[in-house]
């Protein structure tokens, strides 16, 4: 195999696996249309100079250079690049939501046994970061989240295990339909090994059949039949999305040979990321919730989930494509939704599709987020109902207005401190 190598994208996938590549021995050079110090030109005769091309996620089918290199061999993502050297184990997690928790969760629990677990992959440490570490070796476990895009490539990527979370719409700006968007998903269950295992949350079954995923060998998680009350009490799984969440790192984890008593003390002991669904302040009845992590239609409904009380849901963002009549359908579902306060690129739109579906919701639409802060304060300052929940799990992209959902859930945080005129809770 040739030694000449072409790296699309110099974010953090494509700088790891440029440097991965370097350090044995490969010409590397790293494209990238945004980055002044990469090059920005590539055709096919400068195709073929190479013997092999690595793209990061961020790359589409539609993107020209991966369309010229469409009938090439040796084209690759920087996880299956990394796959062909990484010595261990590879446990993949997939799925719409809830993708980083289980990661997260997984691995806590294995390095609890005493493995070694690393997770890697979509929760921001590349695989090609420890390949050329001392943490690859034969008993080293990487449990790596997939996300679609990551899966569009599959050479060289084998896995050892499969989870699958759920499934639901999203990234409609980058595939056609939801179609696109699960077979995308769906190769990677041709990337198990021999020997390799593939669990689903049974919340799976609502987008294809039971008799589909059985087809597929996969084993189909259902809580009820597990019983697993006791487990999740005092933790952050005691109740949905992410209860969701735990039923199938169970599964998983006691076919992996793990004991009750070790799951459950892991339970109790896992702290969710940041920006996924917590409580930020509570004070006189009012329970504030920041949930900037929920990018989409599914996350919030699995928020939703929880609350019984009267809410006031605030959301928006970027679009994705999604179907905005639906959005505002479902989350109307939810008696105790007596206010939506909106802001955003999409919240014109969307609160018109509120109002469409039931002309005598209170909607409110600010441009800015801040802007819409202030309004949602003032309708909880003002509410006549003894306890409200006051819930931001805005459903969208962050790109119109931040730069990613966690400098949207600080600038979430900050403006509700700064407006409240109180410290965070330590």
């Amino acid at each position: 195999m040739g030694r000449a190598l072409a790296v699309f994208g110099a974010g953090v996938s494509g700088e790891a696996v440029a440097k991965l590549a370097d350090s044995e021995g490969f010409d590397v050079d790293l494209y990238d249309e945004n980055k002044n110090a990469c090059l920005s030109d590539f055709n096919e005769r400068i195709a073929d100079r190479y013997d092999q091309f690595v793209f990061s996620p961020g790359f589409s089918k539609g993107h020209p250079w991966r369309k010229l290199l469409e009938s090439k061999a040796n084209v690759l993502s920087e996880l299956g690049f990394s796959a062909q050297r990484w010595k261990g184990a590879i446990i993949g997690v997939t799925g719409t939501n809830g993708k980083t928790s289980l990661t997260r969760f997984l691995t806590f629990c294995l390095k609890k046994k005493g493995l070694p677990a690393y997770a890697v992959g979509n929760v921001g440490l590349p695989l090609s970061e420890i390949v050329s570490s001392d943490k690859n070796h034969e008993g080293a476990i990487a449990v790596c989240e997939i996300s679609s895009f990551q899966a569009e490539l599959l050479e060289g990527l084998r896995l050892d295990a499969l989870l699958w979370t759920n499934f639901a719409e999203d990234h409609l700006d980058r595939y056609r339909t939801l179609e696109d968007y699960f077979q995308a998903k769906l190769g990677l269950v041709q990337t198990l090994s021999e020997s390799g295992v593939f669990f689903v949350g049974e919340q799976i079954v609502s987008f294809k059949p039971k008799s589909f995923w059985l087809d597929q060998g996969a084993l189909i998680t259902e809580e009820e039949a597990m019983g697993l009350s006791d487990f999740v009490s005092d933790s952050v799984f005691a109740s949905y999305p992410q209860r969701w969440n735990f039923s199938l790192a169970y599964s998983f984890l006691k076919w992996y040979g793990l004991e009750d008593s070790l799951i459950g003390s892991a339970a109790r002991g896992f702290k969710l990321n940041a920006h996924r669904l917590q409580i930020l302040c509570e004070r006189e009845g009012l329970r504030i919730w920041e949930d900037s992590k929920a990018t989409n239609l599914h996350a919030v409904l699995g928020a939703l989930e929880r609350f019984e009380k009267p809410l006031v849901w605030l959301g928006g963002g970027a679009s994705k494509g999604e179907s905005l009549a639906g959005y505002a359908k479902a989350i109307l579902g939810y008696a105790n939704v007596q206010q939506v306060i909106l802001y955003g690129e999409v919240g014109s739109a969307l609160a018109a599709e509120f109002l469409k579906a039931k002309p005598n919701i209170n909607v409110h639409y600010s441009k800015d987020l801040g802007e819409a802060i202030r309004e949602a304060l003032k309708i909880v300052d003002s509410t006549v109902v003894e306890e409200v929940e006051f819930l931001f799990s805005p459903g969208f992209a962050s790109f119109d207005q931040f730069a990613s959902y966690a400098e949207r859930g600080k600038y979430f945080s900050d403006t509700v401190f700064s407006l409240l005129e109180q410290n965070p809770p330590i």
